[in-house]
């Protein structure tokens, strides 16, 4: 595609003179599912005949890139998180009072719900990325699920001075999938649009049942920059700084790789930005 690092690496490598040695990743369809690879390319130009020649060895990094990725975020969330426990926890124990104690329990019990959901996040992750998640199906209602969800989100920090809203044309649909993991990736989606909000915004949580599918969708007003949009569903992409990006990426993981589903997103300047999970029912 036009955006393809690895083609536009080797235009640029074909006028220097020295081996040069850079990463590229490259999506690829395995079995109909999206797959992502990481590459360390070596470029060594030549002649040969008097015809010049670009000598291209791909080696497939992958497994070293997602272990990387993976314990880099979640170290930098897991101490985060870590962090600000141990400062409420050493604040109550220091202050001795009931009226303190009473103030910060609700924060140190959303903190710990946090630090708990981030870890299953991060087992959830690797365990899909090597076939190894246990998919549990049963029957699924549309409004609990929401409803869960819409609970959760409150708890987290970047709903602050937020609203969270359910669409008032939210369907009630009952359907078989895996509970959890479909709760996993609307709460990466909510959060996601949280993120990518103001104060004052708000996101929309929508759903809707039309030729043997419910579509679940989280909207946002703020759009993804044309420029990034191809790129919103690697591993380890961000918008939001170092650290960061396996949010997109696991959604697309989880509902295609295991619930069976498709994950896409749609963005416009003065529409803002939804992204849609969608299932059989």
């Amino acid at each position: 595609c036009s955006g393809c690092e690895l083609n536009c690496q080797l235009i640029n490598r074909f006028h220097e003179n020295a081996p040069q040695m850079h990463e590229s990743k490259i999506i690829s369809l395995v079995d109909g599912v999206e797959k992502q690879f990481d590459f360390l390319i070596t470029t060594t130009p030549t002649q040969i005949d008097g015809k010049e020649y670009l000598i291209i060895l791909i080696k497939d990094i992958s497994a070293q890139k997602r272990k990387q990725a993976l314990e880099r975020i979640f170290f930098h969330d897991i101490i985060n998180l870590a962090g600000s426990l141990n400062g409420i926890i050493k604040l109550v124990t220091s202050q001795q009072s009931k009226e303190i104690f009473d103030k910060y329990l609700p924060a140190s019990l959303r903190l710990s719900g946090e630090l708990m959901d981030e870890i299953n996040s991060q087992r959830d992750i690797s365990l899909a990325e090597v076939g190894e998640l246990a998919i549990k199906n049963e029957w699924v209602n549309s409004i609990q699920v929401i409803s869960h969800v819409e609970e959760m989100l409150t708890y987290y920090k970047e709903s602050k001075d937020k609203q969270i809203r359910i669409d008032e044309q939210f369907e009630d649909v009952e359907f078989i999938s895996d509970k959890r993991i479909l709760e996993r990736i609307l709460l990466n989606m909510g959060k996601n649009a949280l993120e990518s909000s103001t104060t004052g915004e708000y996101i929309l949580l929508e759903c809707k049942k039309e030729n043997g599918t419910v579509t679940f969708s989280v909207y946002n007003s703020k759009p993804i920059e044309p420029e990034i949009q191809s790129r919103v569903f690697h591993r380890s992409f961000s918008t939001k700084g170092t650290n960061r990006g396996l949010g997109t990426y696991s959604m697309k993981l989880l509902g295609e790789g295991f619930l069976g589903g498709k994950v896409w997103f749609k963005s416009h300047p003065q529409e803002g930005t939804r992204f849609f999970l969608s299932l059989p029912a």
